[in-house]
Formats: C-alpha cells, structure tokens, sequence
C-alpha cells in the first residue's frame, strides 16, 4: 500500500474509512454500541466527514435516542446543508419526538 493513506495506516492505523466501514459493520449486526465507538473514532479522525455523522445519527435513531440522531443530522448538515439524508433523518426523528412542526422545516 502505498501514498499518503499507505503512510497515515503504518503510521496511525486505520483510516477514517475504515472506522466507519468497521462501525457500519457493527450497526448491520445491530451490534449498536460497537458500531457508535467506530464510528466516534472516524470523527476523531475526520471531524468533517458527513457520512459518519450520518451514521451516528442512524445507530442513535435505532437505540430510539431521537434528540441525539437530530443532533447528528444537524452536524451533518453544517458540513453539508444539501444532503437530502441528513435532511430526511433530522426530519423523521423529529417527528419521532412528535415536533412535528420542527420537521416540516
């Protein structure tokens, strides 16, 4: 492996990919905990990475935490404000909360 991602793994181990592949993995297996440390590692590794933390905000919204996965979304959404996942996930969790109103925005 080779070039800067062959450095950064021999040098600090798995990439932020590979977190969030490895945090994915975990949600599939409704191994829900252990897919939310993954998936914090990749954001310690890649703050900025939406598709991370839209996968947080899917893990939090299956363990019924609502108010955490709108969180998510609405980083999310400061990293991307057009992302139609972030938009639908913050939405149907909202409703989920029953703010409805919220949601419609």
């Amino acid at each position: 492996m080779g070039g800067l991602l062959g450095f950064w793994k021999r040098r600090h181990g798995k990439s932020v990919e590979d977190w969030l592949n490895e945090g994915i993995v975990c949600f599939s297996k409704r191994e829900y905990e252990k897919g939310l440390i993954c998936i914090d590692k990749a954001l310690k590794i890649g703050p900025l990475n939406v598709n991370a933390w839209l996968a947080k905000g899917t893990i939090f919204e299956s363990l019924g935490k609502y108010e955490e996965a709108v969180k998510c979304y609405d980083k999310a959404l400061e990293i991307d404000q057009n992302n139609a996942f972030a938009w639908y996930g913050k939405g149907a969790n909202l409703a989920f909360l029953n703010k409805h109103e919220e949601a419609l925005f």
